[in-house]
């Protein structure tokens, strides 16, 4: 990172919710806290298979999902959305980083999970 480079601000208000087999994610379009603002966002998404309840603490390979690019200030509506095709049988966790203009990556946001296990006539 370059020496005394602004980096964008955190995103904040990451939901998720899950229905018709997708997760849709919707966070701030500005930032929450100080920081340059975001012209990308970088999606990023783990799965992992579930047997019974969600493992909160287990670990999860994460993979870039999407980058979205960010409106001009004037033109931004004020939540950005995300919409993935998931699987039943898997949890999946869902993180935003905002890259400012140059590409500096801020603050991962705070991670999201969303659990999609099969019916008890599907294991």
């Amino acid at each position: 990172m370059p020496p005394k480079a602004v980096l964008p601000g955190q995103v904040c208000d990451l939901s998720a919710t899950l229905a018709d087999g997708k997760v849709g994610l919707t966070w701030r379009s500005g930032p929450c806290e100080p920081g340059e603002r975001a012209a990308r966002f970088r999606v990023f998404r783990c799965s992992r298979r579930i047997k019974g309840e969600p493992c909160q603490d287990c670990p999860c390979s994460w993979s870039e999902a999407a980058l979205l690019e960010n409106s001009p200030p004037e033109r931004t509506p004020e939540l950005m959305r995300y919409v993935d095709f998931v699987e039943p049988g898997y949890e999946y966790r869902y993180r935003v980083t905002p890259l400012g203009p140059r590409g500096t990556p801020g603050l991962d946001s705070e991670t999201v999970r969303v659990a999609w296990p099969l019916d008890e006539g599907e294991r």
